[in-house]
């Protein structure tokens, strides 16, 4: 009778934990890409940024809108715009380095933090991605494929920005100016 006390205790001690794990992580990560969602990536990027003030690191932040991807959705329908979404994030998790952190900040937005990383590195970085997008594609079911890019805004910490939504207004900037300079590109906002 005790064993089978015990044996109860742990199965619900094991599922409890479970529980929270799988709860922890839909609280942090979009439920779709696997991706840290806008409010745990913001949590991170607010960390470095903490970190890039105090200690003066480097640190510089990428947003990424893929390129008419309504007009993906609408082509194709949203099943295949989700297979996009995640193939977008698989190939730029492999372009990316270890220490950097791809969030889905948006719909098809997605905000790339790079930690300890001056902007010359952090465009090099960009360029890597944004190239292995490109040469990505997707075929569907129907065997149709589907090719897709990015537009990647780009920034870094500057020793004046006072919060980080210096950081996203610069990277939104650049971004507005890779999307009105033909799309498929990186621009830098420095200051």
């Amino acid at each position: 009778m005790l064993l089978l006390v015990v044996t109860t205790a742990l199965a619900v001690f094991y599922r409890v934990r479970y529980l929270q794990r799988e709860l922890d992580q839909r609280a942090t990560r979009d439920f779709l890409t696997g991706m840290p969602n806008r409010r745990h990536f913001m949590e991170l990027a607010e960390r470095e940024f903490v970190r890039a003030a105090r200690h003066g690191t480097p640190l510089a932040l990428a947003v990424v809108d893929l390129d008419l991807f309504k007009n993906i959705n609408d082509t194709y329908g949203h099943e295949v715009g989700d297979q996009v979404l995640k193939r977008f994030c698989a190939v730029t998790r492999q372009a990316l380095r270890h220490l950097d952190t791809l969030g889905r900040v948006g719909g098809e937005e997605f905000a790339i933090l790079l930690p300890d990383t001056r902007l010359a590195a952090a465009r090099e970085v960009a360029e890597r991605v944004r190239q292995a997008v490109e040469a990505a594609d997707l075929t569907t079911a129907r065997g149709e494929r589907v090719a897709f890019t990015g537009s990647f805004g780009l920034t870094a910490y500057l020793p004046g920005d006072t919060d980080l939504t210096a950081l996203f207004r610069r990277a939104d900037v650049a971004l507005y100016e890779a999307k009105a300079g033909g799309r498929n590109a990186v621009r830098v906002q420095a200051d």
